[in-house]
């Protein structure tokens, strides 16, 4: 939600309805955030058995990886698909997009990571 209301401050993105130009109005706050909240923890525990398998490397690559991706996804899924939004041209907004996405997906890891503890205890972790 904080990504989508930076998005709209700096005129990356807006709606494609002229009479409410703030994406964010167009759904219903508790239900985006309820919907953000499950697609976000269903992100972070498939990132999450990803690097607790293939380790700091997988870890790396999710975290390089992922963001750029998702960033891009939005862009398709909301200007193209759905047509709701329209997304300022360049490489800068998706860029910033996905620092914003890799910075929580990184915060995510580090909050997961103090609650579980490290990967050696782990049965899923790579074995050698």
């Amino acid at each position: 939600m904080i990504k989508l209301r930076i998005d709209y401050a700096m005129g990356w993105w807006r709606s494609a309805f002229p009479e409410t130009p703030d994406p964010l109005s167009l759904f219903s706050l508790p239900l985006m955030f309820l919907l953000i909240a499950l697609a976000g923890g269903v992100c972070f525990l498939g990132s999450w058995r990803v690097s607790r398998r293939f380790g700091w490397a997988g870890q790396a690559a999710m975290l390089l990886v992922a963001p750029v991706g998702f960033a891009f996804r939005d862009r398709i899924w909301w200007e193209h698909f759905m047509r709701m939004m329209v997304i300022a041209p360049g490489i800068g907004p998706l860029l910033a997009d996905g620092a914003m996405l890799g910075a929580g997906l990184t915060l995510g890891h580090a909050v997961m990571r103090l609650v579980a503890g490290p990967s050696g205890k782990d049965r899923l972790a790579r074995t050698r």
